[in-house]
């Protein structure tokens, strides 16, 4: 009998050490697997693209941006871009666009080839701050060119009065765009919108208009 008591006694021990072992090993991996994961979605659910809103460009690093002027012989009346610290609705700068006079039907173009995001799938459209400081009043369009042909999608212009516009919106899938396949008639979505090539602004103003207009906080929204 005092055999079998001490046989009894041992495997009771090693049943409860076994256990004490488990029940250690799987509080670790819910401490460290999973409250881990509740952190991280708190995280991701804090980020702006959770939130609908992510910034293309606010113009607080290294310049990424051109003035067209004559390189593509089209008649476009800019002249430089420059970062300013004279205006901003995000950050401490903007982007300055100098023009020469305004010539009808021409433009006064800056874009960017170097964009942090080339996928504007997620996106359902564009926003952007503008101020012009001209008494007169102005318009711009965006363009997005996307593809390996290099496609050109252009919005119809937004009135810009003088002083700030801000919150403007293009929408990339409501077919009012245009390209060269609908003979430049606004009635396309945004094509191959997962690879964009280049993201540009187009100024227009009153025919002889000189001077510059200031854009920031240009973001992509879902």
């Amino acid at each position: 009998m005092k055999g079998t008591a001490l046989a009894w006694a041992a495997c009771a021990a090693v049943m409860a050490f076994a256990g004490c072992a488990t029940a250690k090993g799987g509080s670790g991996t819910a401490d460290s697997a999973g409250a881990p994961a509740k952190e991280a979605s708190v995280k991701a659910g804090a980020s702006p693209k959770s939130s609908g809103i992510v910034l293309l460009e606010g113009f607080e690093g290294a310049a990424s941006w051109m003035a067209v002027g004559k390189n593509w012989g089209d008649g476009d009346t800019s002249k430089a871009v420059a970062q300013s610290a004279a205006w901003a609705s995000e950050g401490s700068k903007s982007l300055e666009l100098s023009f020469n006079p305004m010539v009808k039907d021409k433009g006064a173009t800056c874009f960017t080839e170097m964009m942090d995001i080339t996928d504007f799938s997620p996106y359902e459209a564009i926003l952007l701050d503008v101020n012009n400081p001209a008494s007169s009043p102005m318009q711009v369009a965006v363009a997005v060119t996307t593809g390996e042909g290099w496609a050109w999608f252009e919005s119809n212009v937004i009135d810009l009065p003088s002083g700030e516009s801000k919150d403007l919106r293009v929408d990339l899938y409501t077919g009012s765009l245009k390209t060269a396949s609908t003979n430049w008639e606004f009635k396309t979505d945004l094509l191959d919108s997962d690879d964009v090539r280049r993201v540009a602004l187009k100024f227009f103003g009153p025919e002889g208009l000189s001077g510059s207009v200031f854009v920031d906080n240009i973001r992509l929204v879902k």
